[in-house]
């Protein structure tokens, strides 16, 4: 099988490997493609070279704009706050699977819930509390300076609607994140975006409830991300 034997060849008994990306004893077919991806990019030195070089330049969290939120939440550090946002590009679902079909789902190996999604992470010395913020749409968002020009602050709207993005249309939640110290957009694929396990499948239960982090993630350490 192509997959695994990439696997092998570039990521098998890689030292730099997280344990849940290792696949050696999982025969487990559904979503082995994005598995597989994943783990290339904690081992395979092109795409470690593209991590850093993508790291020098601006995450352009702009281009987030149009997209749903599917979840929020923040956790806070020993020095900095981090809050993320999980957002995702709206696409035509998937025609409904029933249980007849169930098995040719469960052998999809380029199975990815994941697809088309982005996680926003902006780090900052405090934040309290976000809004409920799931199923709505990001219609605005803008960086400036905070004063004294030390940090700075983002501006966050969200619409039960994608078409109120127009100039002059005030969006419906808006939420302010001041004294932001980075911002970071990390794609499916990035070491940094939070680990998460594939679901069986996505499409038959309700996007919004599904958990997006492990248990423990909060337990996590920024470094280990």
């Amino acid at each position: 099988m192509f997959w695994r034997n990439l696997y092998k060849k570039y990521c098998q008994n890689h030292p730099r490997l997280p344990e849940r990306l290792k696949i050696e004893n999982s025969f487990k077919v559904y979503g082995l493609r994005q598995r597989v991806i994943r783990a290339l990019f904690h081992t395979y030195k092109v795409f470690d070279l593209r991590i850093q070089r993508d790291a020098a330049q601006d995450s352009e969290p702009h281009r987030l704009v149009g997209r749903r939120c599917v979840n929020v939440w923040f956790c806070k550090g020993p020095v900095h706050c981090m809050v993320y946002f999980k957002l995702k590009k709206l696409t035509p679902q998937r025609p409904y699977v029933d249980a007849g079909n169930m098995i040719d789902e469960l052998g999809r190996i380029d199975a990815n819930p994941e697809e088309d999604c982005q996680t926003l992470q902006i780090s900052c010395l405090s934040i309290h509390e976000v809004p409920p913020l799931m199923g709505m749409t990001l219609t605005k968002l803008s960086v400036v300076l905070s004063q004294g020009f030390r940090y700075r602050r983002v501006h966050l709207g969200f619409s039960t609607s994608s078409h109120n993005m127009s100039r002059g249309i005030l969006p419906e939640k808006s939420m302010v994140i001041d004294s932001v110290v980075n911002i970071h957009v990390f794609d499916w694929w990035h070491p940094r975006y939070p680990p998460f396990d594939n679901k069986l499948p996505s499409h038959l239960r309700d996007e919004e409830s599904l958990p997006v982090l492990k248990k423990d993630f909060f337990n996590i350490r920024e470094g280990e991300l």
